[in-house]
């Protein structure tokens, strides 16, 4: 069974043309994918039906193999939480948190992702720690509200609570757009490290094609997506 798996979606916005329109994706648990296509192909688009914030007007989105569309909202909320972990292309922190309580935002929304983290250290602070360690967050900034860091540690942050409590998938949207050369390396190899050691997948969207090199499959979206050229999508 794939981890990820998309037959016949198509997905328009309100009033618009589809802007995707997929045969067949499949992700399987522990691989890695760089996804890359120009601003407009519909790649944000795409990590939002996967995660389920979105639904497909057709076709159908699995994930684990559930079928994301049979889910309420609410259903797809709390499925969400407990597999899928998300680096949003604008952090989406809380910005009166600190950021060890941003990072541990989803073991507070889910029991699962709290019970892997403690089995990492016996708190899930000991596990945010790690993590924001492991991202060159130095220990004096972990007490600080997130909206007194700079935008590349804001990034960082945001990594850290994707993949805080193992989930099974993480979904990445630009994520290193805001960091130096150093910083986006180690972020990489904390990244995809994290994932060999939960067997996760990781489904990487970026246009800088430098890259690609990284990631076990490279994936083009303009060839993937069989809708119009024209019919871009807002996201």
């Amino acid at each position: 069974m794939s981890l990820v798996e998309l037959t016949d979606l198509r997905y328009a916005w309100p009033r618009q043309r589809p802007c995707l329109e997929i045969g067949h994706f499949a992700l399987a648990a522990g691989e890695t994918v760089f996804l890359h296509g120009p601003s407009g192909s519909g790649k944000s688009t795409l990590l939002a039906l996967i995660a389920g914030v979105n639904v497909a007007g057709t076709g159908q989105v699995r994930v684990l193999g559930e079928d994301l569309a049979r889910l309420s909202p609410s259903g797809r909320d709390r499925f969400r939480v407990d597999h899928i972990g998300i680096v949003f292309q604008q952090f989406n922190l809380l910005p009166y948190l600190s950021v060890l309580e941003n990072v541990l935002l989803p073991c507070r929304f889910s029991a699962l992702r709290r019970q892997r983290a403690q089995a990492e250290g016996g708190r899930p602070e000991a596990a945010a720690r790690r993590l924001l360690a492991g991202l060159d967050l130095a220990p004096e900034l972990w007490e600080r509200p997130a909206s007194r860091l700079s935008v590349g540690q804001q990034q960082r942050v945001a990594l850290a609570r994707a993949l805080i409590g193992r989930p099974a998938l993480i979904l990445a949207d630009e994520p290193t757009s805001a960091l130096d050369a150093a910083r986006q390396r180690a972020f990489l190899e904390l990244l995809t490290e994290e994932c060999k050691r939960a067997g996760a997948g990781l489904l990487f969207v970026s246009h800088d094609l430098r890259l690609a090199e990284r990631f076990g499959r490279v994936e083009d979206l303009t060839r993937l997506n069989r809708a119009q050229a024209e019919a871009a999508c807002a996201a």
